[in-house]
């Protein structure tokens, strides 16, 4: 992996360098689904939910029937704000089915991150996490294992990639602290680098997720 992320910073200086103002690494993969989720259906009110691989809501497990250790435990991804009470059952408690288990991608995480569910105190998920860097403005963040943030596809000097922040839902901008040789221009991409892999729980990524970035 820290090739697939460090090869396109130095092909895409390489080329800059010899005059192309626009350059393709490789055919993106576009959007990449390695990351291991599951979809709950509540029985009573049909909500929808998912967790990330392997955290359970099963109704079948009593604990998972108490309300209080719902609004206690079961809180969204994106706002950390308790799940919403079953609007169906007298105690407000939520009884969850798995529906299924799915590969799934950042960028549809991030559009989906008010439907996702993290447990306080919960175990590693399955998924890895990539700690990158721009090797240019030194910007650190995270990013889920098998996401390219775009590196590999068509690359300018001047357009970012389509990499957003996945708490915000917005675009990143520009890093600019990248100069070709000779008195270049400054180049407008961030240039991830991998720094490391690391192992979380849904908890840590909903801490942290103001800190994750995705490609579309």
């Amino acid at each position: 992996m820290k090739a697939n992320m460090a090869l396109p910073a130095i092909a895409l200086l390489l080329c800059l360098i010899i005059g192309n103002s626009s350059v393709s690494l490789a055919g993106d993969s576009g959007e990449e689904r390695t990351i291991p989720v599951i979809e709950w259906g509540c029985w009573s009110c049909n909500k929808r939910v998912f967790t990330f691989t392997p955290d359970s809501l099963d109704g079948k497990i009593i604990q998972h029937k108490d309300p209080n250790y719902q609004q206690s435990k079961w809180i969204i991804l994106k706002t950390r704000s308790p799940i919403k009470k079953c609007e169906k059952m007298f105690d407000g408690a939520h009884i969850f089915d798995k529906k299924r288990e799915f590969m799934t991608s950042g960028y549809t995480i991030m559009t989906q991150a008010d439907s996702f569910v993290v447990i306080k105190g919960g175990s590693a998920i399955k998924a890895q996490i990539n700690k990158v860097q721009c090797v240019g403005c030194q910007k650190g963040a995270y990013a889920f294992a098998g996401d390219d943030l775009d590196q590999w596809g068509v690359l300018s000097m001047s357009e970012v990639p389509a990499v957003f922040a996945m708490k915000s839902g917005s675009k990143i901008g520009t890093c600019g602290k990248i100069r070709l040789p000779y008195g270049g221009s400054f180049l407008g991409p961030h240039l991830f680098d991998l720094k490391g892999t690391v192992s979380m729980s849904s908890d840590t990524v909903s801490q942290n997720f103001g800190s994750f970035l995705c490609s579309d």
